[in-house]
C-alpha cells in the first residue's frame, strides 16, 4: 500500500481530478474502464468502477502519457493508488477486488459520492472531508507531547498498611471539619474565599512527622489498641 501521510494541496488536487473524471465518465472506452451508478436517487449514490490502474492513468492524463510503455506511467500508477488509499481513509472509496483479480491487475472500486448530476458537489464535499481529516491529524500531533508530559509526571499509587490507614483517618478527622474550609497553606493562598474545600489528602510516607503537627485534641486513647504501638515515634 502506498503512503498516505501527505494530505497537502497537490494530493488534494489529484483527488479532485479523479473524482471529477469518474463522475462524468460516459463509458466511452468501456473495455478500459467500466462505470455503473447505483442508488442514484439517494443522498450518497454509488459509482462502481472496473479498470486497471494503468488504463485509469492513460484515461486521466492523455496529454502527458500517450502509451502504456511511457516511463511516466509507473510513477502515475503509484500516485493514483495513493490517491485511492486516501479516499479509502475518508470512506469515499471501497475496494471489492479479489486477490486473484489484483494479481491480474484488475481492480473493482465503489466510489460513495454525493450527486450524479451536480458533479461539482462531489468535489466540494470531498474537499470538506479532506480538509477536516487534515485538521484532525494536526490536532492529534499537537496533543501528543502534552500526553507524554502527563505520563512523565504520573506517580504510582501506594497502599497504606491497614493500621497506618486507621491512624491517618483518625488524625484527619480530628484536624478538619467536613463542613468547613481546610485551613491548609494552598500554594501560599491567604484569602480564605479563594481556598478550595478539602477533597483529597496526599501523604508522603517518607517524610518524618514534624513536632507540633499533631492536633491539640488528638488523644492516644482514641486509637484502637492495635494501632497504639505504631504511634511510638510520633512526638506528642
Amino acid at each position: 500500500m502506498g503512503r498516505t501521510d501527505n494530505w497537502g494541496e497537490e494530493p488534494l488536487k489529484r483527488a479532485k481530478h479523479l473524482i471529477r473524471f469518474l463522475a462524468s465518465y460516459n463509458n466511452s472506452q468501456k473495455s478500459s474502464l467500466s462505470a455503473e451508478w447505483r442508488n442514484e436517487d439517494s443522498d450518497r449514490p454509488e459509482l462502481d468502477i472496473r479498470t486497471t490502474l494503468l488504463n485509469l492513468v492513460l484515461l486521466l492524463y492523455p496529454e502527458r502519457i500517450t502509451s502504456k510503455y511511457d516511463p511516466k506511467a509507473e510513477k502515475e500508477k503509484l500516485e493514483v493508488q495513493n490517491t485511492i488509499n486516501r479516499l479509502k481513509e475518508l470512506k469515499i472509496v471501497r475496494e471489492n477486488s479479489t486477490p486473484g483479480e489484483k494479481s491480474k491487475g484488475i481492480r473493482y472500486f465503489t466510489f460513495v459520492l454525493w450527486h450524479k448530476i451536480h458533479l461539482e458537489e462531489n468535489r466540494t464535499q470531498m474537499e470538506l472531508a479532506w480538509r477536516n481529516r487534515s485538521k484532525s491529524g494536526k490536532s492529534k500531533v499537537e496533543k501528543t507531547p502534552q500526553t507524554n508530559n502527563q505520563q512523565m509526571y504520573e506517580t504510582p499509587k501506594r497502599e497504606l498498611e491497614p493500621r497506618l490507614e486507621e491512624i491517618v483517618k483518625l488524625y484527619l478527622a480530628a484536624s478538619f471539619n467536613q463542613d468547613a474550609f481546610a485551613e491548609l497553606d494552598q500554594a501560599g493562598e491567604t484569602d480564605p474565599d479563594r481556598r478550595t474545600k478539602l477533597k483529597q489528602v496526599f501523604i508522603d510516607l517518607d517524610v518524618k512527622t514534624r513536632k507540633g503537627s499533631i492536633p491539640r485534641d488528638f488523644k492516644l486513647e482514641n486509637l484502637p489498641l492495635s494501632a497504639r504501638n505504631d504511634t511510638d515515634d510520633i512526638p506528642f
